[in-house]
């Protein structure tokens, strides 16, 4: 197996692995557990660019920033956060592309976080 095969089959496995992954962000949610919400989002951000997926990267990365200086936005900015990852493993899944700017949801998360 080639390096290209080797990375395709791991950017399968990842984006497999998403549901589980907001299956876990949704719980975090519903128990309002901010300190996970923020580990769960600081994971995304390394793992999202590192399998191909920038905009996962760049979602957690505002998100995590967001929750390490205004915690209480969580319940606003959480639940648009996992529409938009939900949004983004269907196009993904499809073999379409995402285009976060054009959210208008990540442009009112990034805009709390300015």
């Amino acid at each position: 197996m080639n390096f290209d095969d080797m990375m395709k089959e791991l950017r399968t496995e990842y984006l497999e692995s998403l549901p589980a992954k907001l299956n876990d962000l949704e719980n975090s949610l519903n128990q309002e557990d901010v300190d996970c919400l923020r580990e769960d989002f600081h994971k995304l951000k390394g793992t999202g660019k590192t399998y191909g997926f920038p905009e996962i990267s760049e979602l957690g990365e505002v998100v995590e920033r967001l929750l390490t200086h205004r915690p209480q936005a969580y319940s606003q900015v959480v639940p648009n956060a996992i529409g938009i990852l939900k949004d983004i493993h269907r196009e993904r899944s499809a073999s379409r592309e995402f285009d976060l700017s054009e959210d208008g949801r990540f442009t009112q998360i990034r805009s709390l976080s300015l």
